[in-house]
């Protein structure tokens, strides 16, 4: 984490707490000793983490480089509690709860920024292979939370095959769309950068979107008037901007990896194929992918399954797939 935040530690404590429920995380969340965390207590701890980070850093308000920053034990415990609560607010609350969470910290920036930050990121993490991490925040600092964990994938890997496929139904007359629960020009940056190989049409992309100031600075606030592209309403701006836009007509393919995608997935009753990249998901995707694995062969299935290896971050010719750390294939989790 490299520490590109542009609030100060008041504004930061704000933000972090924005719409999250302040009954206890699910107790996968516990701390090490069994104990419960909630937003009261990991915030009182990432609050003085950041205020350090803040006053010592010079990309903030310091004057320590970031190389003596990552070694301070405020610097591990901030990345591995912010980290942790991500995590906890997405398992634990609804995703009208998380998704606007997590790019609330994008507050104060501009989208040229956001834009420059993800296409930084995407660079680096190309040149990585698929891993997985656990961030552990030290003994020393406690603080109200106590000890906690988090162990996360990291990496990012084009995918060949979806990049042909979209040339191909661009080739051919098909337009192309993106809908997306993270932020949009995040999401923008990697579809329609051409260094990354999709060139999808930027206002071809749909995300999540913030209010702007008069500034020009992003603000901790849904846009008014349209919905969050995620579940439901990822068929609400679907319907808005698209199916009005192609004189009613239902998207001819819908693909997606989510529960948050269950609805933009079934809901288009004269869409004929919908494809799951199958990530052996439980919750609401659970049961359209049994669908698809129990109407594989039928010529007139609407669901189908796409196969990838979690290791290496590609496809493999399977409806079935190896999940991160094993070598066998498996169809449902």
């Amino acid at each position: 984490m490299n520490l590109k935040f542009k609030m100060d530690p008041k504004e930061f404590s704000r933000v972090i707490r924005i719409g999250v429920p302040k009954d206890n995380f699910n107790e996968k969340f516990n701390n090490k000793e069994g104990n419960p965390v909630n937003i009261e207590l990991i915030g009182a701890d990432i609050d003085s983490d950041y205020k350090f980070l803040y006053d010592n850093y010079e990309g903030l308000n310091g004057d320590k480089s970031l190389d003596y920053i990552k070694q301070t034990l405020q610097y591990k415990d901030f990345i591995a509690k912010t980290r942790y609560l991500y995590d906890a607010i997405s398992d634990s609350f609804d995703l009208d709860v998380s998704y606007p969470w997590v790019i609330y910290l994008f507050s104060g920036m501009t989208v040229d920024e956001v834009s420059k930050l993800s296409e930084e990121s995407i660079i680096y993490w190309l040149k990585h292979e698929i891993n997985r991490t656990t961030w552990t925040s030290p003994l020393g600092l406690e603080g109200k939370s106590g000890i906690v964990s988090v162990t996360f994938n990291s990496g990012i890997k084009p995918i060949k095959e979806m990049q042909n496929l979209y040339k191909t139904l661009m080739y051919n007359g098909i337009d192309v769309y993106i809908c997306s629960a993270s932020y949009l020009y995040v999401v923008r940056e990697f579809a329609s950068n051409p260094k990354f190989g999709y060139i999808i049409p930027k206002e071809n992309v749909f995300g999540m979107q913030l209010e702007i100031d008069k500034g020009g600075l992003i603000k901790p606030e849904l846009k008014i008037n349209y919905d969050q592209t995620q579940g439901e309403g990822k068929t609400k701006t679907i319907k808005r901007f698209l199916v009005k836009k192609h004189g009613g007509k239902s998207p001819l393919i819908v693909s997606g990896d989510n529960h948050g995608d269950v609805s933009m997935l079934s809901s288009f009753h004269d869409t004929s194929f919908s494809l799951i990249i199958n990530r052996c998901v439980d919750k609401e995707l659970f049961e359209l992918s049994k669908k698809a694995a129990h109407s594989i062969g039928n010529k007139d299935a609407r669901y189908h399954l796409q196969g990838r290896n979690e290791n290496t971050g590609k496809f493999i010719p399977s409806q079935k797939s190896i999940l991160f750390g094993t070598n066998e294939e498996r169809l449902l989790r």
